[in-house]
């Protein structure tokens, strides 16, 4: 049986922070290691006895792809966990808003909006590179930090 999730548990090495957000096939959790000095967040799927496969087959190949990607545009990770334990994806916190706030917020200048578009498609080539295709590509899967750096998730 895994052990329940919550603030204080430590896993892997992890030690469980607050939660983040809850989402309707994963919930963020901050995390920290000793060996890592920037903020980490942990994405654990939220899976039900009698869960659909398709879901379970998504989040194994997330922990399965995410880890070999690497670059500026795309999240570092930092470890994953296994189904028989616990699934888990710990990556670096991005601190920023996602395209689509940014959208709703606000028009967004010509100019900004090229440069964010540029960024996203050198890492969706960088993934492509190494045969990978990303499969959910939508304004609330693009993160833009507050120096401009859009990296997809």
């Amino acid at each position: 049986m895994k052990q329940a999730l919550e603030t204080g548990t430590l896993i892997d090495g992890f030690l469980i922070g607050e939660k983040l957000h809850v989402g309707g096939m994963a919930s963020l959790w901050s995390v920290t290691r000793p060996d890592i000095d920037t903020p980490i967040v942990m994405k654990v799927p939220t899976i039900m006895d009698g869960e659909d496969a398709e879901v379970i087959v998504g989040f194994e190949m997330e922990m399965m792809i995410l880890p070999r990607l690497s670059g500026v545009h795309v999240p570092k990770v930092y470890g994953v966990g296994d189904f028989a334990r616990r699934p888990y994806i710990a990556m670096e916190f991005v601190d920023g808003e996602s395209l689509r706030e940014m959208i709703i917020r606000r028009p967004m200048a010509a100019d900004d909006a090229a440069e964010i578009a540029v960024q996203v498609a050198e890492g969706l080539e960088a993934a492509h590179q190494r045969g990978i295709i990303h499969r959910d590509i939508k304004s609330a899967n693009i993160m833009v930090t507050d120096k401009g750096r859009a990296k997809i998730m």
